[in-house]
């Protein structure tokens, strides 16, 4: 059995429907995003992970422990053989996620037929009707 999937994040103009009611991908995409980016408690999770289970203890203060998971970062240095000694910074996890969809039909998924391509050329997208009352 093939396994195709199709990346939604790289059609984020697209649109998705879940029974009756229909949302722009990238809606969904960006309600996904910020539902992970919302979770200062997993900063703490990580820190407590780390010390509990793997025995690596970071130090991180109580404050900068949310900070695993955002733009601020965890205050460390780095040492590689490429640099000039010790480089302070700070760290951070970056998360990605993918909103993969499974065709039930892959082959026809992305074909669009010539007379139905210059028509769409023509007309528009069938979906620009979908992205007004999006973006309404």
């Amino acid at each position: 059995m093939l396994d195709i999937s199709f990346d939604l994040n790289k059609i984020g103009n697209g649109v998705i429907a879940f029974d009756q009611e229909t949302y722009m991908i990238s809606r969904i995409d960006d309600a996904i995003q910020s539902y992970f980016r919302r979770y200062d408690h997993m900063g703490y999770e990580l820190d407590n992970y780390f010390a509990n289970t793997k025995k690596i203890r970071t130090n991180v203060s109580h404050q900068d422990k949310p900070n695993w998971f955002n733009q601020k970062g965890i205050p460390c240095s780095v040492l590689a053989p490429e640099t000039n000694g010790w480089q302070t910074g700070r760290v951070k996890v970056k998360l990605q996620v993918t909103l993969e969809f499974y065709p039930d039909n892959p082959e026809s998924f992305m074909e669009i037929p010539a007379e139905k391509d210059e028509l769409h050329l023509e007309n528009g997208s069938p979906l620009d009707d979908l992205r007004v009352m999006e973006e309404q």
